[in-house]
Order: C-alpha cells, then sequence, then structure tokens
C-alpha cells in the first residue's frame, strides 16, 4: 500500500475559509493591458475597498501582461460573478485611460 493518499490531504486552514475560490481572467485578444502600474494600483484600491466594505479577502495574485490569477475567500452572501464583474469594470475604467480599446475583457472568468 502506497504510503501517499490518492489525493493530497486538505489544508486545515483554507477548510475553515468558506468559499474559497482560485480566479483568472484574460483580456480580449490576449491584448497585453495590464501589465502597468496604474492597473496594478486600481488592483490593490480594490482589493482594499472590498475587503473593508463586504469582507471579500483577496490573497496571492498575479497580473501578467494579458490576464490575471488571484485567491479570493468571500461570504455566501457575496456573489461571485457580480463581485469579479465589478472589478472587470473597475479595472477597465483604469486601462481605458491609457489605452481606450473596446473591448477589454474576454467574456467569463
Amino acid at each position: 500500500m502506497s504510503r501517499f493518499a490518492k489525493r493530497p490531504p486538505r489544508i486545515q486552514v483554507f477548510q475553515d475559509m468558506k468559499p474559497f475560490f482560485l480566479i483568472n481572467f484574460n483580456t480580449f485578444e490576449r491584448q497585453p493591458l495590464l501589465a502597468t502600474s496604474a492597473v496594478h494600483e486600481a488592483f490593490l484600491s480594490f482589493c482594499h475597498t472590498a475587503y473593508g466594505k463586504y469582507n471579500v479577502a483577496v490573497g496571492r495574485y498575479v497580473l501578467m501582461p494579458e490576464h490575471i490569477h488571484f485567491f479570493v475567500v468571500m461570504p455566501q452572501d457575496v456573489s461571485l460573478a457580480d463581485w469579479v464583474g465589478t472589478l472587470k469594470n473597475f479595472l477597465g475604467k483604469s486601462i481605458e485611460k491609457e489605452s481606450p480599446e473596446k473591448p477589454v475583457w474576454q467574456r467569463g472568468f
């Protein structure tokens, strides 16, 4: 018998924080629009506000030129789809100031 389980053991810290998501989404046609300090600052601002107002906590994140990855924990009464849509809208306004191309985002997340 193998000493390793078929699945890796769950990390207790994350089991207590529900729901816990890994989110990623892309710019439309993979346009390199996200690798700017303005977008990074907008992302941080949104995350700080979301934590203070809605108890939504964003963990580790990576902003790539054409997509973003991040972990998020949120209360069950907050809609993930609405929250991500609001984030995309907020970041889109920052992007449109420097590069007014439409559309900014690929559909979905």
